[in-house]
């Protein structure tokens, strides 16, 4: 448990699953790619040079908002289709809550 508090710490994941919000703000700059888990799924969280990625590789998560305080997004989708959102010092509040599953709908790019 020692080391994934380490992980939580070098990715900056946050999470408030009552409010169905979740985050990421690594401490390292350019690049960067972690596993994230919470007991209803888990996946993987990337950014890049484009944006950033969030995919679900086992269950799901209902999201009402995504927390990435670096970066001012334009664009989100799901799988392909754009999502509605606001955003405001990086806080991505969706206009209806979206739900990434595993299999089917599992990819949330960001840019």
């Amino acid at each position: 448990m020692a080391s994934y508090s380490a992980l939580l710490a070098f990715s900056g994941f946050s999470f408030d699953m009552p409010n169905h919000t979740i985050g990421f703000h690594p401490i390292v700059e350019g690049d960067f790619r972690c596993f994230w888990s919470l007991n209803s799924g888990w996946g993987v969280f990337e950014r890049n040079g484009s944006g950033c990625k969030v995919e679900v590789l086992y269950g799901e998560i209902t999201l009402k908002k995504l927390m990435l305080p670096f970066m001012a997004a334009k664009k989100a989708s799901l799988n392909g289709t754009y999502i509605a959102f606001a955003c405001e010092n990086g806080e991505l509040v969706f206009d209806q809550p979206v739900t990434l599953k595993a299999g089917e709908t599992n990819r949330m790019e960001i840019v």
